[in-house]
């Protein structure tokens, strides 16, 4: 349930209130709310945005040595 503010006395009305319940003061009509599902598509986007930039910094330690980023041949290890 969400409140109105009173423009006259500043006190919280419910929003379905013709007039303040405090002072009597006209209120304006709203409709009810609706709820906002893109601020949660937004903030779930940004989260996930996060996530990947985290993973791809810190995703695997760092390696001076030039074997680091080099495949190994597909041979090996084995013995024949």
């Amino acid at each position: 349930m969400s409140l109105l503010g009173c423009p006259s006395c500043q006190g919280f009305n419910p929003r379905s209130a013709a007039a303040c319940l405090h002072c009597g003061h006209a209120l304006e009509s709203h409709p009810p709310s609706q709820p906002r599902r893109a601020g949660g598509f937004w903030m779930l986007a940004s989260a996930g945005v996060a996530a990947l930039t985290l993973m791809a910094c810190y995703g695997a330690p760092p390696c001076d040595d030039p074997q680091c980023y080099q495949p190994e041949p597909p041979d090996a290890g084995l013995n024949d």
